[in-house]
């Protein structure tokens, strides 16, 4: 089940587009790398993040002028489908200084529209489980105890950041580990591997004196955690059958925003291998789902959503590169453009917030989640 965001007296008309749809994550047979690294189309990493995002309205008014806007980027009003690239490049902040992006965002705001953004950590999200799997496993044997659920939950989120960190610090090394297990396809050799993920984490430990206090902290408390899983022999959560895969398909990104918003209208961009599942969910849910497929070039509201989509990606993956630090220091050197730019994403962020908080959704490890709520919220943690 999900969690419902809406009702029949407040509901919503949705427009996605997507941006790092990679189609499937998985660990590479040749090699210690995710098949998504080696994209000859890519001149630089692949991001390991997927972003789900668009615009909204109330019900199913929307009122704007799409040849104004088209006037105010200077492009032609014969352009055939507007995208993300004809405004704005680079990095996150090289695309801050573009005056087409920052126009777009000022007409924005002065619409009626909302944005909202679904984002997945997809290397964070493909190895949490193990963490849960853990957890549930010690706590059944009374090897670790809980004050309340809050105490659980903040536990929960602290140790999965300290596995995401495991992966990021020697993502080879990490995925070696995990392919000599089989992963996910982990039957029978669940103890070795959470085993082998102690050497790990202890080598981490000891390599790292420089570490961060609250990393090194973490890490400890999952090297804890693990070392009172050494006899685990159930990881239901983390197994799967297909040794290597982590992500078979994003449509479950999908079929979330469906089902907790199902009185609302969903508009996606075609994408003929996602329409079979979201079609079959949309029939099948209780109410059932309003889902529809358009052509991006025949529909102005999904291509406004390809530029929040490709925006809020190079968002998210400037959050995922760089410190918390490297992000203080770039920010002190915005110049009154790109300030400005900024000021409008979070302008945009604030009045989509206030209509409907799981406007902004994300799924990011605790360290990510700190470094954006400082950046657009202004929350010090």
């Amino acid at each position: 089940m999900f969690p419902k965001f809406d009702s029949l007296a407040r509901n919503y008309t949705f427009h996605y587009d997507e941006s790092n749809n990679h189609r499937s994550f998985r660990i590479k047979d040749d090699e210690d790398a995710y098949n998504i690294d080696s994209d000859p189309c890519r001149k630089s990493r692949a991001p390991t993040n997927f972003m789900l995002a668009g615009v909204a309205c109330i019900g199913n008014t929307i009122d704007f002028d799409f040849g104004e806007l088209m006037t105010k980027l200077r492009l032609s009003p014969n352009l055939s489908d507007l995208k993300f690239g004809a405004l704005a490049s680079g990095s996150f902040w090289d695309c801050l200084k573009s005056e087409k992006l920052r126009n777009f965002l000022n007409w924005l705001v002065e619409t009626n529209l909302y944005i909202h953004t679904s984002h997945f950590n997809l290397e964070y999200w493909a190895f949490i489980d193990i963490v849960q799997d853990c957890i549930e496993h010690a706590h059944a044997l009374r090897r670790i105890t809980f004050i309340d659920d809050e105490q659980r939950h903040r536990l929960d989120a602290e140790l999965k950041d300290a596995l995401h960190h495991l992966v990021v610090n020697d993502k080879s090394r990490f995925l070696a580990v995990l392919k000599n297990h089989t992963y996910p396809n982990i039957l029978g050799h669940e103890a070795a591997l959470i085993r082998d993920l102690i050497v790990l984490t202890e080598e981490c430990l000891a390599a790292e004196a420089f570490l961060d206090k609250e990393i090194h902290e973490s890490l400890c408390k999952l090297r804890l955690l693990f070392g009172r899983c050494h006899d685990i022999v159930d990881m239901n959560f983390t197994l799967d059958s297909n040794s290597g895969s982590l992500i078979d398909d994003f449509s479950p990104f999908y079929i979330n925003r469906l089902g907790s918003f199902p009185h609302s209208v969903h508009f996606f961009d075609n994408e003929s291998k996602l329409q079979g599942a979201i079609d079959n969910f949309a029939k099948h849910y209780r109410p059932e789902v309003r889902a529809k497929f358009v052509n991006s070039k025949e529909s102005t509201c999904t291509q406004l959503s390809d530029v929040v989509a490709g925006l809020f990606a190079k968002y998210f993956e400037m959050i995922n590169l760089l410190s918390y630090q490297e992000i203080d220091a770039q920010l002190s050197g915005l110049n009154k453009f790109q300030h400005k730019c900024f000021e409008l994403m979070r302008a945009l962020v604030d009045r989509s917030d206030a209509e409907c908080e799981h406007f902004i959704h994300y799924v990011l490890p605790r360290s990510e989640i700190k470094k954006h709520r400082k950046l657009m919220y202004n929350i010090e943690e």
